[in-house]
């Protein structure tokens, strides 16, 4: 939905808000086409790509594996220095630590409680439609309003941009 508030240029007629109105829809339509054609394109391209490199990429995961698995194999190698560089970068041994949490609700619930709160994040939203509702049954909540009135909107039919791009 498209609002418009702006009133330089406008129509005279409902004549001319219809006239108006169609070239919106041919606008939008157009716009959906060139859309639809450029994803079409890109799927294309993103295809042949997938299938232009299969091979350089299998190559490329056997070539890491097989440097992998001689790192493993003689970690001893790999102690001082822990790198082993050539002129394209380096393979080798590196430190690697990560933090397995395992139960999300029991590790906040224990930073909470003890005022870990660096260690959580706490996100609070407000819920329009609920509290539209308690507005609606006479209750007040402050830093909340309704807003009524009218809006002027213009729409144009999803069908008439899906049956353009089918």
């Amino acid at each position: 939905m498209t609002v418009k508030k702006d009133l330089r240029e406008t129509p005279a007629t409902i004549e001319e808000c219809d006239q108006l109105h169609a070239r919106l829809a041919d606008c939008s339509v157009e716009l959906e086409l060139l859309r639809a054609k450029a994803e079409k394109e890109i799927e294309i391209i993103k295809t042949q790509l997938d299938a232009d490199t299969h091979l350089l990429r299998q190559e490329k995961h056997d070539l890491e594996y097989r440097i992998v698995s001689y790192v493993e194999q003689n970690k001893d190698q790999f102690q001082k220095p822990r790198k082993h560089k050539t002129s394209y970068g380096s393979y080798g041994l590196t430190k690697d630590t990560k933090v397995d949490v395992f139960s999300e609700e029991e590790c906040a619930g224990y930073c909470a409680d003890h005022g870990l709160m660096d260690c959580i994040r706490i996100t609070t939203k407000t819920i329009r439609s609920a509290i539209s509702k308690r507005l609606k049954k006479g209750e007040s909540i402050p830093g909340v309003r309704i807003l009524e009135g009218d809006m002027a909107v213009v729409n144009i039919d999803k069908a008439i941009l899906e049956e353009a791009v089918s």
